[in-house]
């Protein structure tokens, strides 16, 4: 079957729902409405591997066009929980989507070696290890005591030798050689869409009888995971249909920007396949990777080399990092960076830890800039000025007490971290500063 024919059906499917729009719904009149917290878990590498998200009918109130922080931090739980420390095993998945988020009718993708009992394994042979998902639902009640059901979607990343070179390589190379309803794209990713349209199809066909009159998605996924939801969501918007999409780390779905649909793309400056990270390869145009997605592109920094201990490469693309910096508050209420001032100035108040490479060796010292626009530094002290925030670098001037001047270019590298560069005597001298908590 064609791949319009398969859109088709598609849309046949969805409209014999009687799917509702989404509406803005009023404010619920408690202004402390009691919430549901879970507990998820997922790959403990890099931090303590436990997520406490709400998942309740109060993530669903708004429209998809709305940022939802306490939705983003969930979908990026149940994004990180996706990832396996077992290849195709849903080491964590199915108990998050069973256990923690209580979803019925779990069907697992391309999880081949999974053995549990909490969901259908549906994948069709050993070695299918590519584009894994999984699908479930809920029937929740919002406030007003309206029903609706909840389907979820979750789109794993890179996970083996076939997504790498398949889906990660030939889409950076062939990226805009296909079309997903409308959409430049490439043929794997178009391909990976499609899988998980043509299941959800089946899956409505198989389970809607117990579903709500009203229907709503959310979808989410990681790296190569964030290609179809940016595709699936976008062409589920157009027709209307309740749709929340959020992307963490994605690849870049299409070859130019899909800016008018409400796909949260979210997105680490120092992620290492993006422009500034650490890899030289940069899949699905990453170069250009803060423009070319379909929706909306949140970017905030955090590098995560300098938070991340353990042995395991990529620090600043891994899901855990996403999580954390979700957590952590560096996107605000609506999605925007958190480290800057109403200026747009990073704030430097508070006592740094300096480490220099100057003279060839290492100097250690510590460094105190008050709110008065005054700073110390043992025996020295005087004035300093911040600029603003362009890219994540900034000027940085001081001024001793004999009026000499030294400017500084500054690179932000987490809300603890900065990077300060200046010349002496032909040499560059790099000073590393981090908070002292």
């Amino acid at each position: 079957m064609s791949i319009k024919k398969h859109i088709t059906f598609f849309l046949i499917i969805i409209f014999s729902l009687s799917l509702f729009a989404c509406k803005n719904q009023e404010a619920n009149e408690d202004s402390s409405p009691k919430r549901n917290l879970v507990t998820i878990k997922y790959n403990d590498n890099y931090d303590s591997g436990t997520a406490e998200v709400y998942w309740d009918s109060y993530l669903f109130e708004d429209d998809p066009s709305v940022f939802n922080l306490d939705l983003a931090r969930t979908a990026a739980a149940i994004s990180a929980a996706s990832n396996d420390r077992s290849i195709g095993t849903a080491e964590f998945l199915a108990d998050a989507l069973h256990d923690s988020l209580g979803l019925e009718d779990i069907c697992l993708y391309s999880y081949p070696n999974y053995k549990g009992s909490k969901a259908l394994n549906m994948s069709t042979k050993d070695s299918d290890l590519s584009t894994a998902f999984a699908i479930g639902h809920q029937k929740m009640t919002s406030p007003d005591g309206k029903e609706f059901e909840i389907i979820v979607v979750v789109c794993r990343g890179t996970e083996g030798y076939q997504d790498s070179i398949f889906y990660d390589g030939l889409g950076s190379l062939l990226i805009s050689s296909y079309s997903y309803d409308g959409f430049k794209s490439f043929y794997g990713y178009v391909d990976y869409a499609t899988q998980i349209q043509n299941a959800l199809v089946n899956y409505v066909n198989n389970y809607s009888g117990s579903f709500a009159a009203d229907v709503k998605f959310l979808f989410t996924g990681h790296s190569l995971g964030g290609t179809p939801v940016q595709l699936l969501v976008a062409d589920l918007q157009k027709y209307d249909k309740c749709a929340y999409g959020y992307t963490f780390g994605s690849l870049n779905a299409t070859s130019e920007p899909y800016p008018d649909y409400y796909v949260w793309n979210i997105f680490n400056y120092y992620d290492d396949f993006g422009p500034n990270g650490s890899q030289l390869f940069k899949p699905s145009g990453g170069w250009y990777t803060y423009e070319n997605k379909v929706g909306k592109i949140l970017l905030f920094a955090c590098d995560f080399d300098y938070v991340f201990t353990c042995d395991d490469g990529y620090y600043s693309h891994v899901m855990a990092g996403y999580y954390d910096a979700l957590t952590a508050g560096f996107l605000d209420e609506k999605g925007n960076p958190t480290m800057f001032d109403s200026k747009g100035c990073f704030n430097l108040e508070g006592t740094w830890v300096m480490d220099s490479n100057a003279s060839g060796g290492t100097l250690s010292t510590e460094i105190t800039f008050n709110s008065d626009g005054s700073f110390k530094s043992g025996d020295q002290s005087g004035k300093y000025a911040v600029s603003s925030v362009e890219d994540y670098w900034f000027d940085l001037e001081l001024s001793d007490n004999d009026s000499k001047k030294t400017p500084f270019r500054a690179t932000i590298h987490t809300p603890d971290v900065i990077r300060l560069f200046y010349e002496e005597s032909d040499q560059q001298v790099i000073l590393t500063l981090k908070r002292k908590r």
